[in-house]
């Protein structure tokens, strides 16, 4: 539910800022939510994090988590297949490629692009519920910018709009930083190379494939 306020919030500021000026104010917020679970320790424990966290009682085994979390994904599929043919995924699809000719369709592009924006903050939400269950434990770590590139690098690779593109690009983007687990690197900078590697991702692929196969995905 918080999610849901702080997104209606960023979706009114979404419709008074430019688009770099909302990128801009997106990464400054990332970098302010940091600082501030950081520092306001009487809620949030600082850097060492909140542990111990109680999973409800459905879900107290980790056999039923899981379960409970393939159906959700499985549920996210369904949803988007059909949501791919509602008339909103054309008028999304329209506001992404050109929002210019949407406004003169009569159709607001700031709605479309806040209803979005609300839409993605209640989903980010239930999986963020169900990643902090599993592992009972929850830092700043979480919010941080290791996040944001790994939904820049699953979005540049999503160049169609499928579920096939979509959800593709998602588990390879997951799986690939799991090689690390396997080699012989000092913990402290296991977290450091997940990030050097999603930076070498955005950068191949915003001068390979989003340039070559989509061209307007140069402006992501």
């Amino acid at each position: 539910m918080l999610s849901a306020v702080l997104g209606a919030g960023y979706a009114l500021l979404y419709r008074r800022l430019s688009m770099d000026a909302f990128t801009v104010f997106t990464f400054a917020s990332v970098i302010a939510f940091d600082a501030l679970v950081k520092s306001w320790r009487s809620l949030t424990n600082g850097v060492l994090g909140i542990a111990g966290i109680q999973r409800p009682d459905f879900l107290s085994s980790f056999a039923d988590l899981t379960f409970w979390s393939v159906v959700f994904a499985v549920l996210a599929v369904i949803f988007y297949s059909l949501f791919l043919r509602s008339p909103f995924a054309r008028v999304l699809r329209a506001h992404k490629e050109d929002r210019t000719f949407l406004d003169a369709s009569g159709v607001s592009s700031a709605s479309v692009g806040s209803i979005a924006l609300v839409v993605a903050a209640v989903l980010s939400a239930i999986d963020g519920i169900l990643s902090i269950l599993r592992i009972q434990f929850i830092d700043p770590s979480f919010g941080g910018i290791p996040f944001v590139l790994l939904g820049l690098t699953i979005a540049i690779l999503a160049l169609r709009s499928t579920p096939g593109w979509v959800f593709g690009p998602m588990i390879f983007v997951v799986l690939v930083p799991e090689v690390f687990r396997f080699l012989s690197l000092p913990s402290s900078i296991v977290g450091y190379s997940r990030v050097l590697l999603y930076s070498l991702l955005l950068i191949v692929l915003v001068r390979t494939l989003s340039t070559r196969y989509t061209p307007e995905k140069r402006f992501v």
